[in-house]
């Protein structure tokens, strides 16, 4: 495996302090890029200004320099699209959209 497959292997390992799985999974990991032993990350949070952003930093750089080869971890993030957003929720609620039982056409509840 190259040095880019190692690190993004190493970032599987990594979950989402809030909502609990892998940051690959989630789609967060943008971009990964070598040059030399210096390894470039992009991370897309899923809201700007995330307060778990700190967690994250820590816990991604923990993971890249884990992997031999990598000396020095250059960490940028970013914020996910809407559309990006959606497939996150999509993913946590198992392809399911929100079921509400009064929006559907035979509910006799009016509002």
């Amino acid at each position: 495996m190259s040095t880019v497959e190692l690190v993004r292997s190493a970032l599987a390992q990594v979950n989402d302090p809030e909502l609990h799985r892998p940051i690959t999974e989630l789609g967060m990991v943008d971009s990964l890029t070598l040059a030399g032993s210096e390894i470039s990350v992009t991370i897309l949070l899923t809201i700007s200004g995330c307060p778990m952003q700190d967690r994250l930093r820590t816990d991604v750089t923990t993971a890249a320099l884990s992997v031999e080869g990598v000396s020095d971890v250059k960490l940028e993030f970013g914020v996910m699209s809407e559309e990006q957003r959606n497939n996150v929720k999509k993913l946590l609620r198992g392809g399911r959209e929100k079921f509400i039982p009064f929006a559907q056409p035979d509910s006799l509840t009016r509002v």
